[in-house]
C-alpha cells in the first residue's frame, strides 16, 4: 500500500542568464536572489544618494522575447587530454541509423514531415520522406532523458542527464537554443509536458530527488515544485481541461495534483491514489477525462477508472479477459473515443461514454466491455507511444520497442494497408 507523503514547501526560484531586460527603477540596484551566478551581459543600476545603506528593492528579471543563446556556447564538447595534440574535430557525427526504442515516449512529430527522437547524446530530427537528418547535442554530455514538442510546434524541450542537468528549449526550425531551465533536478529528467496553452512546462526528475517542477519556461523561472514520489516517476501531464491540475504516475503509484492558492501563496498539493482491494501496480499509461476522472492501465492489462483518488471501477473484456495482454503504455482521448496502446502490439478503441459512466456495486467485481475496433500491428511488436499526424484524422506514427517506427491507419476501413514501417 502506498503511503502518502507530505508535500514539500513550494520553492520560488529565479534563474539568471545573459542579456536580461529589466523591469526596474533606475534608482535601485539589483538584488542577487538566485543561486545561479549572474553571467556576462547582466548589468545593475545602482541607487544614487540612498538614504540608508542596503536600502534596495527586489527586481523582476524579464528575458527579451527575441533573446537566443549561441549553440556553440551550449552544446557539450569532447574532453581532450592536455598536450595530446588530438584535434577537437577528429570525430564528427554523420547519421543515426537507430534510436532508443525502449525509452518511454521517444518519438514526436514537430510537423507533418519531421519526427524527433533521442539517439544517445543527441536529439535527431528526421525528414520522413527524404530520411535527411539534423540534430542537436546535449549540453552536459551525459545523455538525454526526454524530448517534448510545444503545442504550437515552434519549440521543443530537451530534458538532459548529468550532474545538475538542464532543460533546453530549442526554436524550430532554426534549432537555436531559446531558453535554459536550471536547477530542476540533480541527475536526470524523466519526463516533461507543456500545458495546453503552452505557457507552462512541468518536469519530473529521476533518482535521487524525483522532483516535480512547474516552470514559467519563457522566463526560465520555477513557479512551483514538490517531491513527486519516493520511487521512479514515469510521466507527468497537465489536464487538458483544467491547467491547474496535473497527474503523475510510476512505480506502484499514481498521484493527482492541484495548484492551490493558500495564505502563503500558490502551492502544489498532491493526493496519492488509493488502490483499496485492487493489487498495487506500476502505472505507465493514463489519461485525464474532461470531468476530472482519470483512466489508467495496470500491469495485468485491465483499465482502472479513478475518481477522487479512489478506484471507482476496474474494466476488463468479456469472460474476464484483460483489455490488453500486458501493460497499457498509452491512453489517448481522441474525438470522443478512448484509444489504448499496449505492450502486446495492439491498438484498441473503446466507447468513452461507457467507461466514463461505469459503475460497480461490488468492490470485487469488474465491468466487462469489448472494444469497438482494434488493430493488431504484428507479432513481436511492443507499442510504446503514438502521435497523430495533424493533417489527418486517422494516420498515426507509433514507436515500437522492438526497434521499428510504424505508420498506422486507424480508420479501420482498409485492414490490408493499415500499417507500414518507416
Amino acid at each position: 500500500m502506498c503511503e502518502k507523503k507530505k508535500d514539500d514547501d513550494t520553492a520560488f526560484e529565479t534563474q539568471a542568464s545573459d542579456d536580461f531586460d529589466y523591469l526596474q527603477d533606475e534608482n535601485y540596484a539589483q538584488e542577487a536572489e538566485t543561486a545561479a551566478p549572474i553571467e556576462e551581459g547582466v548589468e545593475a543600476a545602482e541607487k544614487e544618494g540612498a538614504d540608508k545603506a542596503g536600502s534596495r528593492k527586489p527586481l523582476e528579471r524579464v528575458l527579451s522575447a527575441n533573446f537566443f543563446y549561441e549553440y556553440e556556447d551550449v552544446y557539450s564538447k569532447p574532453f581532450i587530454t592536455p598536450d595530446s595534440e588530438i584535434p577537437e574535430d577528429l570525430l564528427t557525427f554523420s547519421y543515426s541509423f537507430g534510436y532508443d526504442c525502449t525509452r518511454r515516449v521517444n518519438i514526436q512529430l514537430i510537423d507533418e514531415q519531421t519526427i524527433l527522437f533521442v539517439a544517445g547524446n543527441r536529439v535527431i530530427l528526421m525528414d520522413i520522406k527524404t530520411k535527411e537528418q539534423r540534430n542537436v547535442q546535449s549540453s552536459t554530455g551525459g545523455g538525454i532523458g526526454i524530448v517534448m514538442v510545444h503545442p504550437s510546434g515552434n519549440y521543443f524541450a530537451v530534458g538532459e542527464k548529468g550532474i545538475n542537468p538542464n532543460i533546453i528549449i530549442y526554436e524550430y526550425p532554426s534549432l537555436k537554443p531559446y531558453r535554459i531551465m536550471r536547477g530542476g533536478t540533480e541527475q536526470s529528467y524523466a519526463f516533461a509536458d507543456f500545458n495546453a496553452s503552452g505557457n507552462l512546462l512541468a518536469s519530473v526528475g529521476g533518482n535521487p530527488d524525483y522532483m516535480l517542477t512547474i516552470w514559467n519556461w519563457k522566463q526560465e523561472k520555477i513557479v512551483l515544485r514538490s517531491k513527486a514520489f519516493s520511487q521512479d516517476v514515469y510521466r507527468v501531464t497537465f489536464s487538458p481541461e483544467n491547467e491547474e491540475q496535473l497527474t503523475t504516475s510510476g512505480t506502484g503509484h499514481i498521484r493527482f495534483w492541484k495548484m492551490v492558492e493558500t495564505f502563503t501563496g500558490l502551492k502544489l498539493q498532491g493526493e496519492l491514489g488509493r488502490f483499496g482491494k485492487t493489487a498495487l501496480t506500476d502505472i505507465d499509461g493514463y489519461v485525464e477525462l474532461p470531468d476530472g476522472k482519470v483512466v489508467s492501465g495496470s500491469e495485468w492489462g485491465n483499465m482502472l477508472l479513478w475518481d477522487g483518488g479512489l478506484i471507482k471501477v476496474e474494466l476488463c473484456r468479456r469472460d474476464g479477459k484483460p483489455c490488453h495482454h500486458g501493460p497499457i503504455n498509452q491512453f489517448v482521448l481522441d474525438e470522443g473515443e478512448l484509444i489504448t496502446v499496449g505492450a502486446d502490439g495492439c491498438v484498441r478503441v473503446w466507447d468513452f461514454e461507457t467507461i466514463d459512466t461505469a459503475e460497480s456495486y461490488d468492490e470485487d467485481s469488474q465491468i466487462e466491455m469489448e472494444p469497438m475496433n482494434e488493430l493488431n500491428v504484428g507479432r513481436n511488436v511492443n507499442l510504446q507511444f503514438m502521435v497523430k499526424f495533424k493533417d489527418s484524422n486517422f494516420i498515426w506514427c507509433a514507436q515500437d520497442a522492438s526497434g521499428r517506427i510504424w505508420k498506422l491507419d486507424l480508420s479501420f476501413s482498409n485492414i490490408v494497408s493499415s500499417r507500414n514501417c518507416f
